[in-house]
Formats: structure tokens, sequence, C-alpha cells
């Protein structure tokens, strides 16, 4: 009898683990609760599964011979904040500020974050990112990027937030070649810090 019970056990199949989501699932389950992705956005979502950088603009003109310091050193030049007007960033390079606080929260999008985080470059953040409350164990990076309306961080568990050449919080347009930096620096003194 304890033969047949052990027979029927090792007969059983073994339980299934839950498929680890892909970026494509992913990106129709957050365009059913907050609308169609960007190109940009979609762009997100596949590099942060890669663990690679999500640039805001796609489009680098450059020879097919070129190094890949030329296309970093190009998409550098074409990404920069100084250069950012809400007209043509906002519509061609727009990443809803929901979509970072999602991947960052929703269990089913954190297990398809690799290790090296969210890294999106050259990008306009549409929307408060709001990372309050949140214990994330992945890096942030959030680099050359305009974000307007600010990133909040109240009581948020993080590896590590990096803003490297972003321009956040309000609008610095009318004066050239000031970016507001963490620690509220600007080129003519002090500026209010936009963290909450």
């Amino acid at each position: 009898m304890l033969l047949a019970a052990a027979t029927l056990l090792l007969a059983q199949p073994a339980p299934q683990e839950s498929p680890k989501p892909t970026p494509e699932k992913l990106a129709r389950e957050f365009g059913d609760k907050f609308g169609k992705l960007t190109p940009t956005e979609l762009r997100v979502v596949e590099a942060a599964a890669s663990g690679d950088v999500a640039w805001g603009d796609e489009e680098v003109d450059l020879p097919e011979d070129s190094t890949d310091a030329d296309i970093e050193a190009a998409y550098k030049k074409q990404n920069y904040p100084t250069k950012a007007t809400e007209d043509v960033w906002r519509k061609g390079r727009g990443v809803r500020a929901k979509l970072i606080r999602w991947l960052c929260g929703d269990e089913k999008a954190r297990g398809l974050i690799d290790q090296h985080g969210i890294d999106i470059a050259g990008a306009w953040v549409d929307g408060v990112v709001d990372l309050s409350y949140l214990r994330i164990n992945f890096p942030v990076i959030l680099w050359q990027s305009r974000i307007p309306n600010g990133i909040k961080v109240t009581s948020a568990e993080m590896s590590d937030l990096e803003l490297v050449g972003s321009w956040i919080g309000e609008d610095l347009t009318g004066a050239p070649g000031q970016e507001q930096t963490l620690n509220g620096q600007g080129a003519d003194g002090p500026r209010k810090c936009p963290f909450e």
C-alpha cells in the first residue's frame, strides 16, 4: 500500500511556475489600464526587460560604419534637455510618469525588470513621477530628460535614483543654459528643490 501511494505521488505532474511576463504582454496590460503605449514608452518597457537604455529619440542619422562611441555621442547630442520644447519633445519623446510608477510598483511588471533597472535618456516625462512608498530594488535612471512636474519620493526605499543632466520642475526654457540640479543650485544661485 505504501508503495502504491508513493507511485501515485511520483506520477503527479510538478506544479507549474507561472511564466515570466514578456514586454509585449506587459505593454498590453498597461495599455488596458492606462491607454496604448507610445513608441517611446514601448522602448522603455523593452529596455527595462533587457537591461538596455531606452532613448527618447529613436532616429539618429549616422553612417553604417559608426562605432558604438560615435552612436552614443550622437544620441547624447540629440537628447539634451536644453533643446527640449514641449511641442516636439512631449509628442515625440513622451513617457507617462504612470508607466514609471507602474513598472516600479506592479508585481508582474517588477518581475520583468532586468537587474540594470529602468534607464531612460532624452525623454519628456509627462506628469509627476511618484515613487512614494515604493520599495525599488533596481536602479531608476532618468538622464538628460525633461521632468516638468517633478518627482515625489516620500518614504520610498530605492537602491539607486539617478537624474544626471535632467531638468526637473518649473519651466526653465526662459533661462538658456541653466540646469536644475539635485541640490537645487542653478547657474544664478539656489533654486527650490522640486522633490517632495
